[in-house]
């Protein structure tokens, strides 16, 4: 009787014992099916919200929405679940085009194969989102293929030093590690001033006057080979226009000054195209330029070794005395003062 009871105690601290295990492992004592894989939970990501191993998804969204590119764009996807929470499952979905336009890897970043349209879908559990849509489009970068990752490479596009290439549909990308920042070194991507044969394929118009107002630049500059690609031209702008910040207005720290006037306008266009898949263009500072001018130097200008149009100095946004300074790209003389109305080159910088 004593070794029956001794049995029964065992047995029932046994079952204790393998409930509570189960119970901590979240395996199949909680009714778990789909075990430690179980995609509605993704809990990878430090900034996911925990997600009810029961909730399951009822809503995908590609956050990243039409599109175009010439090289790889990361996609985001947010999940909609019914206990109330949203949460990142772009590494979970399987994402689904219209044709072989692009490829995605595990990561949903998708890598264009060829130029033209596609509709792109993500589905998670069953649950599939709105088509959004893809655009390939020929390169703006000069020097880039299309497809290619933007880098030093063959293709890459970036500090393409070949001395005609500006003069396409396309800007120039010189990279530098721009040393005096005053937040440490930086590297930094700066643009060459844009082709009119750019300048038209964006629609672009003349507008030589105070006044000026959206897509338009002041002058077209033709180069002769001394100092830029020989034969072709290259848009200039002013800083001033409707509705323009004066410098007179500000201090010359003040970045305010030439806001919304030509030359700034343009580096918006950038961010708008989102350009090289950058946004936060603008128009540097002298130091900025000059970092630029002297990075990797031993001799030449940015046209000899970039293939830059380089004949005219190109804006800053610094100002003093009523002018902006500029600075000269085909020598290291010191910045120029010029006046909002004058017509310089412009390159927009951004911060890598």
């Amino acid at each position: 009787m004593n070794n029956l009871k001794h049995t029964t105690q065992l047995t029932i601290f046994v079952a204790i014992v393998l409930l509570l295990v189960g119970c901590g492992s979240g395996g199949a004592f909680e009714g778990d099916t789909n075990g430690s894989n179980n995609a509605d939970s993704n809990s990878s990501g430090s900034n996911q919200v925990t997600v009810d191993p029961e909730a399951r998804i009822y809503e995908i969204i590609i956050d990243t929405g039409n599109k175009e590119i010439y090289s790889s764009l990361q996609y985001k996807v947010t999940g909609k679940y019914d206990d109330g929470n949203e949460q990142d499952v772009t590494k979970l979905v399987k994402f689904e085009v219209t044709n072989n336009i692009v490829s995605f890897d595990d990561e949903g970043v998708a890598m264009p194969n060829t130029i033209g349209t596609t509709e792109v879908t993500a589905t998670l559990n069953g649950v599939t989102s709105d088509p959004v849509t893809l655009d390939v489009i020929e390169t703006l970068v000069c020097g880039h293929t299309t497809g290619n990752p933007l880098d030093k490479n063959l293709g890459g596009g970036i500090d393409d030093d070949s001395r005609s290439t500006a003069s396409g549909e396309c800007l120039k990308i010189r990279e530098v590690l721009d040393s005096d920042d005053p937040a440490g070194p930086t590297y930094k991507w700066f643009t060459s001033s844009p082709s009119t044969a750019l300048i038209a394929k964006l629609g672009y118009s003349i507008q030589d006057n105070s006044t000026n107002t959206g897509d338009s630049y002041a002058t077209s500059n033709y180069e002769d080979g001394n100092n830029g690609p020989a034969g072709y031209h290259f848009a200039s702008f002013r800083q001033d226009g409707d509705g323009a910040v004066p410098p007179s207005s500000t201090g010359s720290s003040n970045r305010d000054a030439g806001k919304d006037g030509q030359a700034y306008r343009w580096c918006q266009k950038l961010n708008t195209l989102e350009f090289a898949g950058k946004t936060g263009w603008h128009i540097p500072s002298i130091s900025e330029l000059n970092s630029l001018n002297k990075y990797q130097k031993t001799a030449g200008s940015m046209y000899d070794r970039f293939g830059w149009p380089a004949t005219l100095d190109y804006h800053t946004w610094v100002s003093g005395f009523s002018k902006f300074d500029s600075v000269q790209l085909h020598d290291s003389s010191n910045p120029l003062l010029v006046t909002a109305d004058e017509a310089r080159y412009v390159s927009c910088v951004v911060d890598l």
